[in-house]
């Protein structure tokens, strides 16, 4: 059946007002005399639209108070508002007046905005043993227990973006990062983490700067384009970002070459913004409107909740939907803020303020019938006449009490961890985009907690191209193919002699030439042009851990290739030098002391016995294996740096000689016997200088690649 069918919720409606009901009768003195509990409210409003946060705490403490199962004996209500103007004084100020007035009996306090005002209140409010919650306060330094121990957040700490940007940079094969940061707390923190996240992911930090709030922070970007950032993390407040923003405009810092990340909690038209530069050292900037589209089209920010998961379900906190919300979110402001001054128009804020003012509500309800089972003399209404151990005794048990609920909230599922943080299990991906003529914000999609990303097509997240980070050096494909014929036309031509010569090898001719020790030759050369085409496999044809595997497949089809051409090549000299050395001596040869055939394969047998020893070697010690390593050519003036691939090893120094000076004295009696046959008149037999021009030309190879 239908959970939703009439009969359904017939049933739990009776349900639910029979509860309220008997609730109501078993308590009727506490409905006579209802207690207030006033909540501290302390929200910044300057420069930044905040209003929207009264309307919510407003909206969710209606539902609350007209909801018989939540604090039946109480009625939650709100102090006047208290506006530091996102700075430290006067949110000390506003908080100690708070507390000394005795018209306001608060129990908690719900603190919003800038992390600037909220961190010294967070630091003396425990004094007081007020429990504080935070709408938004995203400093990772307010994770600290020990400087704010009753301090709670609806939001995570912004250090819980860096495993966003980890994901960006993986899914965008981006391999470095530049990091801008405003020398404070809120985004210090971020960087020390953002640093350490890409360090164990095996990215780099290439370019890392500084400012001061109250300086201009377009000096930096020479410096940044010097360095050959190409995708640039904005780690400050929006009024920096704009400056720096505007600076790179005027520099051709623009997608599709460039990319820039920041915050997703930047107001959505954060260009648009009034700043007051009296206590800044520098003048406004002065970029044009067709600037400032240019640098924001495509700027990515990052941002944690809300996630809108459970958009339809009407399961959410307070039996709401998000439709249901912002009608009653329009209602309200209608009736009470129609003639604010501030801009009141929906936003996300709202929402974790909703979301804020539930979580206070259901821990003073745990507390509140937690009292009731202990048969306490605690009352929730006595905590402003309480002493110092009634108050300290209930603040913990408040703070303890909101740190165990959890609840499915508008902003997605709500749960803190031990350090009073929101659980941050998705990262959510935006982006400024002019596709419809004027830029906004839209979303791209999502990074979860275990890293994987889930992205629109990469082509409509920057139509001109991805953002790289170096030029990739690879073999072209054009020259692959092209080397490749040529490779296969050697091999053909290859076997067709291996025809050839197994076809005539009775004819005196290719009898005198050492049919048997042509087939090996041949053999030996079919494998050199099958090690041109693998030469040609890089990276940029397969994988890098095929191409990384290529790396000791190629050293193994080279030595062989090597010792079957040389080692036919020296047995056949070897032969024709033994019965010329016995024939100076006068001693004549006969087939019993003639070196065979037999005898020739048995010293090819060594040398490859040779070489298998010393590639079984080099693949077994972890040192001499090599493997496909990255390498940056940098550049200057902004050019972009070039990386190519190359197979390598720790023990190379080592091995490599050792393989060189083994081949060396192969080379080295082959040149000696080429040199002691030189006479030779019988054409066929004299092949002392195919052998130098070969060993001079392997030298010559050697050399040039060494290096």
């Amino acid at each position: 059946m239908n959970s939703r069918s009439p009969i359904f919720i017939s049933l739990s409606a009776s349900l639910f007002l029979w509860t309220c009901a008997t609730l109501l009768e078993n308590s009727e003195v506490c409905k006579e005399e209802s207690k207030t509990l006033n909540l501290m409210v302390q929200i910044s409003q300057s420069g930044r639209d905040l209003t929207s946060f009264i309307i919510a705490l407003e909206v969710a403490l209606d539902i609350i108070n007209n909801n018989c199962i939540i604090l039946p004996c109480y009625h939650l209500s709100h102090s006047e508002i208290i506006d530091p103007q996102c700075e430290d004084n006067p949110a000390i100020l506003g908080f100690i007046e708070g507390v000394y007035n005795d018209s306001q009996n608060h129990i908690m306090a719900i603190l919003g905005g800038c992390s600037v005002s909220v961190q010294p209140v967070a630091s003396l409010a425990h004094f007081w043993n007020l429990v504080q919650i935070a709408i938004e306060a995203s400093s990772p330094r307010l994770s600290s227990t020990q400087e704010y121990p009753l301090f709670l957040r609806s939001v995570p700490p912004d250090n819980n973006i860096t495993p966003g940007i980890s994901g960006l940079m993986r899914h965008f094969r981006w391999e470095h990062i530049a990091i801008v940061t405003q020398e404070e707390d809120l985004f210090t923190f971020t960087r020390n983490a953002l640093s350490n996240e890409l360090m164990r992911n095996n990215f780099q930090v290439i370019h890392s700067a500084s400012f001061p709030t109250n300086q201009n922070p377009q000096g930096m970007i020479d410096s940044l384009k010097r360095s050959n950032s190409r995708i640039i993390f904005l780690n400050c407040y929006e009024e920096s970002a704009i400056e720096i923003l505007c600076q790179a405009a005027s520099l051709g810092m623009t997608s599709p070459s460039y990319a820039w990340i920041t915050y997703g909690w930047y107001v959505e038209s954060f260009w648009t913004q009034d700043v007051d530069y009296s206590t800044r050292n520098y003048q406004p900037h002065n970029c044009t409107t067709s600037q400032i589209k240019a640098i924001i089209n495509q700027l990515i920010l990052i941002t944690y909740y809300p996630s809108y998961d459970n958009e339809m379900s009407s399961e959410t906190v307070g039996n709401l939907s998000l439709h249901e919300f912002w009608n009653r979110y329009e209602e309200k402001r209608n009736k009470s803020f129609s003639n604010s001054t501030k801009n009141t128009e929906q936003n996300d804020l709202a929402l974790f303020a909703y979301d804020t003012a539930w979580l206070a509500a259901k821990a003073l309800d745990k507390t509140e019938k937690q009292l009731m089972m202990e048969n306490s003399t605690m009352k929730l209404e006595d905590f402003h006449e309480g002493n110092g151990m009634f108050k300290q005794q209930l603040a913990q048990k408040i703070y303890q009490n909101a740190l165990n609920t959890s609840f499915q909230g508008l902003t997605g599922k709500y749960r803190l961890n031990e350090n009073g943080d929101r659980f941050s299990e998705l990262l959510r991906v935006h982006q400024y985009t002019t596709g419809t003529g004027e830029l906004r914000r839209v979303s791209i999609g999502n990074i979860k907690s275990t890293g994987s990303v889930n992205l629109i097509p990469e082509g409509q997240i920057f139509p001109g191209g991805t953002p790289v980070t170096f030029i990739i050096e690879t073999i072209t494909l054009t020259i692959f193919i092209v080397y490749t014929v040529l490779s296969i036309v050697g091999i053909i031509f290859a076997v067709v002699c291996l025809l050839f010569n197994c076809y005539f090898r009775k004819k005196m001719i290719i009898h005198l030439s050492g049919p048997s020790m042509n087939v090996v030759f041949i053999i030996g050369i079919i494998t050199l042009y099958l090690l041109v085409i693998l030469f040609g496999i890089d990276d940029g044809l397969v994988s890098f851990t095929a191409a990384s595997g290529l790396c000791q497949f190629r050293i193994w089809v080279a030595v062989l290739a090597f010792s079957l051409i040389y080692g036919a090549i020296l047995s056949k000299t070897f032969r024709i030098y033994y019965v010329l050395r016995k024939a100076r001596r006068g001693k004549p040869s006969t087939s019993q002391k003639t070196i065979q055939d037999w005898h020739m394969f048995i010293l090819i047998g060594v040398l490859l016995a040779i070489d298998v020893v010393y590639l079984l070697i080099v693949t077994a010690v972890p040192e001499a294996i090599l493997r496909l390593e990255t390498q940056l050519i940098p550049t200057v003036n902004g050019e972009l740096p070039s990386k190519y691939s190359v197979c390598t090893s720790t023990g190379s120094n080592i091995w490599i000689p050792i393989l060189l000076a083994y081949k060396g004295v192969e080379l080295i009696f082959s040149l000696f016997f080429a040199f002691e046959t030189r006479k030779i008149r019988v054409k066929e037999l004299n092949d002392s200088k195919m052998i130098v021009f070969s060993v001079y030309s392997i030298v010559l190879a050697v050399i040039a690649i060494t290096p």
